[in-house]
């Protein structure tokens, strides 16, 4: 709910995601141990829907489909969506999901993927990773870009499509990638796969 902090539980679920809000704001995740979740596609550590304002930052996440899954619209402003100093093993998928973390349709400022360590085997566990860090279609602004940096990545596959950190997947704007390091993440390291800026 909004104005909540969820710090220092062990959450699992096995019939969807671990941790779910939709249309949240002033929310904290922090500290926690996450997964396993479901063992389908919905068995995401924490997904959230037209929210903002939100952080996530010192979880474990383990087991999962994906780790942070963070939907919009192409029309609502959602701002301050920030994933930090997490760690993730045995991400699984299967795609559509198999990131760390997925903005879809986010648009706005304030938001960042930084600082986050994932560690996976290549190939991966079961599906593994697709996309370790996936910009789908979302957009930040000139002033705040949305800023994916010192993450550190390793493992992938055995998508034949994903990667280490995609950047404009399906257009977008304002994204900067810097200072990642990325070991055997796949298929490429860094692309940009449309959008501007």
């Amino acid at each position: 709910t909004s104005g909540q902090t969820v710090t220092r539980l062990r959450i699992s679920n096995p019939n969807g995601p671990c941790i779910s809000g939709s249309g949240v704001s002033n929310v904290r995740i922090t500290d926690n141990i996450i997964g396993p979740c479901a063992a389908d596609t919905s068995g995401v550590g924490v997904k959230l829907w037209q929210s903002s304002n939100i952080r996530i930052d010192n979880n474990t996440f383990d087991d999962v489909a994906s780790g942070v899954y963070a939907q919009g619209d192409a029309t609502t402003i959602l701002d301050n969506i920030v994933v930090d100093h997490n760690r993730a093993t045995r991400i699984r998928g299967p795609y559509p999901r198999g990131q760390l973390v997925q903005f879809n349709s986010i648009n706005g400022s304030g938001h960042r993927v930084e600082c986050n360590v994932s560690d996976n085997t290549n190939p991966g566990y079961l599906a593994g990773p697709e996309d370790q860090i996936n910009m789908y279609s979302s957009n930040g602004t000139a002033a705040s870009p949305i800023l994916l940096r010192y993450n550190k990545l390793r493992g992938g596959g055995p998508s034949l499509n994903g990667g280490g950190i995609l950047a404009g997947d399906s257009a977008g704007s304002y994204q900067i990638v810097d200072s990642n390091i990325l070991v055997n993440p796949g298929n490429y390291g860094v692309a940009i796969a449309g959008g501007n800026n």
